[in-house]
């Protein structure tokens, strides 16, 4: 089609001085389209070889059009089909990380409620052994230290 469009554009007098022209026109009322089919009896009379040759070359021309056309469609519903399930590929994909997402945020969560259960757990257990650890050194101060203890008890009574 580029080629053709091409060819047009440099060769504009095969185009328009051909008796009946390479193309038909583009509107049904084309004056210059009109003229030419009005006296297709003169062209077949007067030019009848070069009015085959250019209807032969206009029907080749439309062959290799919708022949063209036809492989581009073809080529269109391949690649939309393509298109269709790379997206529903994608679609399921999404769908299954989402899955999984949802399943790691759960499992984050549950794992969050076991470390506060831990750190409440930790927590009363470093009480606990921080006041062991207090009464301990309390009794070994009391037992290593007697002396130092007694003013304070004379004190309360």
């Amino acid at each position: 089609m580029r080629t053709l469009t091409t060819f047009c554009a440099q060769c504009p007098e095969a185009v328009t001085l051909t008796p009946i022209g390479l193309f038909p026109a583009a509107q049904d009322n084309d004056i210059f389209w009109l003229n030419k089919i009005q006296h297709s009896q003169y062209l077949v009379d007067f030019h009848a070889q070069e009015t085959i040759e250019t209807s032969v070359r206009c029907m080749n021309a439309l062959y290799r059009l919708q022949t063209l056309q036809s492989q581009a469609l073809v080529q269109l519903t391949d690649l939309a089909q393509a298109y269709h399930m790379m997206a529903d590929t994608r679609d399921e994909q999404i769908k299954e990380l989402s899955e999984e997402l949802e399943d790691r945020d759960t499992r984050i969560g549950q794992l969050e409620g076991q470390v506060q259960e831990h750190d409440t757990h930790m927590g009363s257990h470093k009480i606990s052994a921080l006041l062991d650890l207090a009464s301990l050194n309390y009794r070994q101060d009391t037992i290593t230290h007697p002396a130092e203890k007694q003013p304070n008890q004379r004190r309360k009574e």
